[in-house]
Formats: structure tokens, C-alpha cells, sequence
């Protein structure tokens, strides 16, 4: 079991990304994504052994630098094509202004090779329809082809805007995998792309979802967001099916997601307040270690192309042996 470390401070690059757009014609573009990522903040808080290791060492050899995305699109509108390696449409957010992601974020965060058909146009309803490569069989070696949709619904109603974003994978377990530790008995089976909030807070190993007995079960999720003025709020339910491990537990997951938020200008400097709570019911604790996480924070544009912000976050714990409370908080600039 994991136990509460204590405290844990220190200066680090925890991701940069460098990006490159190509307009191959008037109907096909081309998109490259490189991404250092080494923002595992509360996985090295959490455990001991981990404290100054985390802090001085990549999460594993070699995996520093990555291609994040390489992928093309086809349009011709209101319909496109694309297809490549990419976030799948999943996660209602990318949170931009958060220094420390949510866990609704983690768990809806997809990344996979795929193809995608969609459509969009100036009615307030986009969608699409994608398939994408399921998670390995460590037994087998087999990867079977999944699938998803997504659909989002906007506009302005009384001066109020508003968006409904839904959407489904029938593999869970390619999400999951970004909570994979490195160091397990099919390092070769977890994602090249490891997410802080999982490895801290889950506990899996390969060998739990890289297995024959483990079967892929359907993760949805459903948000709807309101702005008005100056102000912005949102809820979100993330919902994950039973998920039958080699170890004959089933997972399951039901978080919900409340935030609020505030934007303005103070001496022409565009900036930002906001605050989070996500909630995770009793069924999830043999998956998610964490009952309820509140999070509050600032940044600010302090010039055009320089952001300066502040986190603070809470994790509760659904145990002492999990770490009872957890409390971050990093000052990051972007």
C-alpha cells in the first residue's frame, strides 16, 4: 500500500510541446504533435521512494520526447475525415488553465491510433463516429478494433452560452492504461503516455487489464457547460462498466464533476479563477483510491504570450492505507 510522504518541492519542466500545421491543399491538412511530459507531480509526492527520484529522473528511460499526434484531415464540408495518431474526442475539456489535471480529465483522456468520421456545421449540433485500436492481450498479443462517438450540442439562449458534450468508447482499457506503472510484468503493453492522476491514485498493473480475463467494457461521458457574462459553471458525469480483471475484481467507476469559474481583465491582464470538486461513489474504491478531490486556482496573461498560475489541490482518500488527505499545490508558468 501506498503511504503519505510528507512533503515533496522542487523545480521541473513538466511538459512542453512543439507543433507543426500543413496545409497539404485547400481540402487536406497535416498536423504533427512532439511532447516532453514529465508532470508526475503526485505519483512522486505519494510514495517515499519515489520523492527525489521523481524529481530528477524522466518516468522511464528513453520516454521523455514523444510523438504526440501525427494525423491528417479531409474535409469537404460540413463532413471530414481524419485519420492518425490522436486525442480521441472524448474528454469534454482539454483544461488549459489547470497546472494539475482533474481525474474526469484522466480517465476520459484517449489517446490512440484511429480514424474518424465527422461532421460539423453553424446549427449548434457536431459529431462523429470513430474506430480506433483496442488495448494489446498480453496473452495473445491480439489488439482488437474499437469504437466511439461523439456528439456536442452549443449556443446562446437570453445572453447565456451553453454546450452539451456526450460521448462513448467500447474499450475502457485503453484509457486505463495511461495509470499502467512502467516497472510491471508486461512493461511493453502500457501506454507510451503516462498520466499523473492515474499512477497516483488507481494501482494498476499490466497485468490486470493485458490479460485474456480481462474484458473491455464501455466508458461514457456526459457534460454540459454554461457561460454568462463574466461567469462559467459545468457538471460532468463520467460512468466506467464493469471491467473483469485477471484477478477476478471488477472494476467500476461513477465520478461526477461540479465546477465554477470567473474571467475579466484587471489593467488589460486577461485573467482566470476557478474551482473544481469531483466526487466518486462507494462502487468505484476497488478501481479509484481517491472518494472526493476539490481544487481551487488562478492565472493570468501577463503578457501575449506568457501565463503565470496557481493550484491548490485536495484528494481524500477512501482509506488511510490510500493516503488519507493528499494537498498539492504548484506554481507553473506556460
Amino acid at each position: 500500500t501506498a503511504e503519505t510522504a510528507g512533503k515533496l518541492s522542487g523545480f521541473r519542466l513538466t511538459e512542453a510541446n512543439l507543433g507543426v500545421n500543413a496545409d497539404v491543399n485547400q481540402q487536406v491538412l497535416a498536423h504533427l504533435t512532439v511532447s516532453f511530459n514529465n508532470a508526475l507531480i503526485k505519483h512522486s509526492a505519494f510514495l517515499k521512494a519515489a520523492l527525489q527520484a521523481g524529481l530528477d529522473h524522466p518516468k522511464t528511460a528513453n520516454t521523455r520526447v514523444q510523438v504526440r499526434e501525427a494525423y491528417f484531415v479531409y474535409h469537404d464540408s460540413p463532413v471530414y475525415v481524419k485519420g492518425g495518431l490522436f486525442d480521441l474526442p472524448v474528454a469534454a475539456s482539454n483544461e488549459q488553465s489547470r497546472l494539475i489535471k482533474s481525474f474526469t480529465h484522466s480517465f476520459t483522456r484517449l489517446n490512440a491510433t484511429a480514424l474518424q468520421l465527422g461532421f460539423y456545421n453553424n446549427m449548434g449540433f457536431d459529431g462523429g463516429l470513430f474506430l480506433y485500436n483496442g488495448y494489446r492481450d498480453a496473452d495473445t498479443d491480439d489488439s482488437k478494433v474499437a469504437f466511439g462517438g461523439v456528439a456536442n450540442f452549443h449556443g446562446v439562449q437570453q445572453g447565456a452560452g451553453y454546450k452539451l458534450h456526450i460521448a462513448a468508447v467500447s474499450d475502457s482499457r485503453a484509457s486505463l492504461a495511461t495509470g499502467l506503472d512502467p516497472a510491471t510484468t508486461y512493461p511493453e503493453y502500457t501506454s507510451p503516455s503516462y498520466d499523473d492522476n492515474m499512477l497516483a491514485s488507481t494501482g494498476l498493473t499490466a497485468g490486470d487489464l493485458g490479460s485474456s480475463t480481462s474484458k473491455a467494457k464501455v466508458l461514457y461521458n456526459a457534460d454540459v457547460a454554461v457561460n454568462y457574462d463574466h461567469f462559467n459553471a459545468g457538471v460532468g458525469y463520467t460512468h466506467l462498466a464493469n471491467v473483469s480483471t485477471t484477478a477476478g475484481t471488477e472494476w467500476k467507476l461513477s465520478l461526477l464533476k461540479f465546477d465554477v469559474g470567473f474571467s475579466n481583465k484587471a489593467n488589460n491582464m486577461p485573467f482566470r479563477v476557478f474551482a473544481g470538486y469531483e466526487l466518486a461513489n462507494s462502487k468505484s474504491a476497488t478501481l479509484f483510491t481517491v472518494k472526493h478531490s476539490l481544487t481551487v486556482g488562478a492565472n493570468a496573461d501577463v503578457t501575449p504570450h506568457m501565463n503565470v498560475g496557481a493550484q491548490f489541490v485536495q484528494d481524500k482518500a477512501t482509506a488511510d492505507a490510500n493516503g488519507k488527505n493528499n494537498h498539492y499545490f504548484m506554481l507553473g508558468t506556460k
